[in-house]
């Protein structure tokens, strides 16, 4: 099988066991200087104990960066029904609190098994569930 592109989404499996994102935030709103980013994904499953946070590197001084980065998931078929994956995007800062600079809540159940999902998800200061 050819490996994905690296696209912000990608799902592959007839059954939903396996699924694999690409995080790219694009144009990044920020003060005078490049926010330092890093993306965090969480699935949101009502039957999860563990912790299901998975994070990306920093990249320093960019308001477009590239992660290329990939993560795994184990889903069953409630976890696609009643799932979400949260994906956020972070200032990191040397001093205080991290700076959340958007969100966006995806809905599993909009998604096919066996299909590749490329789609932009726009991140918004609130909740934004698509």
């Amino acid at each position: 099988m050819v490996p994905p592109p690296p696209d912000p989404l990608f799902i592959n499996s007839s059954t939903y066991p396996l699924a694999k994102y690409f995080i790219r935030p694009q144009h990044i709103p920020g003060s005078r200087e490049l926010p330092d980013v890093y993306v965090k994904v969480y699935l949101l499953s009502g039957r999860r104990k563990k912790s299901t946070k998975r994070k990306t590197g920093i990249i320093r001084h960019s308001s477009s960066p590239s992660f290329n980065a990939s993560f795994t998931y184990e889903l069953t078929s409630q976890d696609v029904h009643v799932g979400f994956l949260e994906v956020t995007a972070w200032h990191a800062t040397n001093l205080g609190e991290n700076v959340l600079l958007g969100q966006v809540y995806i809905q599993l159940r909009s998604l096919r098994p066996g299909q590749c999902v490329t789609k932009w998800y726009s991140l918004s200061a609130d909740w934004n569930i698509v």
